[in-house]
Order: structure tokens, then C-alpha cells, then sequence
């Protein structure tokens, strides 16, 4: 079985909106647990095969949110599950994330470039932040021959 490709957008290029506007965070600052800088989130990535609301048909949920590090890290870019987010402060344009600089160092993604998005290594994303990878879970009853919405 091949691996397929996870059905995500970038928000910023497509025609879709946000299921909730007060997760347009682009350009927020991204702090470590410690308050340390670590970047600025440079694109939402939404689940494009995810069920429209049938009040908002084009709206999608974010999956990803991708940091650009600016050469605070030794990746350019990393992948974050927006779930994994932490504090949002609106005030300050700037998100606090629930790990540290040297955490961010290991992120699996990094070394392969985020083109590179399928079934495992979306696995391996999630499974570094130790959440379900809500797209290919199996036990809920996922096929996995088709990628689907959890």
C-alpha cells in the first residue's frame, strides 16, 4: 500500500476560511515554555477533506500550524499540530507552546521538509507531540485507503 499524501491546503493560498476566525494566527510570535523565541507561525495547513459545516461550506479546520524559525533553530521550518498550542495572547500577537527550544530541535518533519507529508510521517508528527493522528486512526474506524476527517 502506497502512502498517501495528507489532504491539507495552506490557508493563506486557498479559498477556504477558517471554521473558527479566532484561529488566524498567522504572523503571531511562538514562545517556548520558557518564554524564549522560537519563530513566527508562517502558515495554517487545513484539512481540505475534512466535512464542511452546512452553515459555512467553505470552511475548514486547522490542522497544522508551521513556524518559521528564522534560524533560531537548526530547521528552517517545523510543523505543529494546532492542537498542541498552547496559550494564545491576541494582545500581544504571540502563542506560548507547552515545549522547549531543544524539544522543537527533534521535531521528525523537519530534516524531510514539509512537502513531504504522508500517512507516516504525519504518524511520527503527532506521535512527537503525543497526540492521535486524528487522520489515519485506525481505531476509530479510519479506512486507511482513504483519507478522511477523523
Amino acid at each position: 500500500m502506497a502512502n498517501q499524501v495528507v489532504p491539507f491546503i495552506a490557508y493563506s493560498t486557498s479559498d477556504y476560511v477558517l471554521d473558527d476566525p479566532k484561529n488566524d494566527i498567522l504572523g503571531f510570535a511562538v514562545y517556548d515554555r520558557y518564554g524564549e523565541y522560537v519563530g513566527r507561525v508562517e502558515e495554517l495547513l487545513l484539512d481540505k477533506s475534512g466535512p464542511p459545516r452546512r452553515d459555512k461550506p467553505d470552511a475548514r479546520r486547522v490542522a497544522l500550524a508551521v513556524i518559521n524559525t528564522g534560524g533560531v533553530l537548526d530547521h528552517e521550518r517545523i510543523a505543529v499540530p494546532f492542537e498542541a498550542l498552547g496559550l494564545v495572547e491576541r494582545a500581544r500577537r504571540a502563542v506560548r507552546v507547552n515545549y522547549s527550544k531543544e524539544y522543537f530541535e527533534q521535531e521528525p518533519l523537519a530534516s524531510r521538509g514539509l512537502n513531504f507529508l504522508d500517512r507516516d510521517a504525519s504518524g511520527r508528527l503527532y506521535g512527537f507531540y503525543t497526540m492521535d493522528d486524528e487522520w489515519f486512526d485506525e481505531r476509530a474506524g479510519a479506512d486507511p485507503e482513504h483519507v478522511k476527517y477523523g
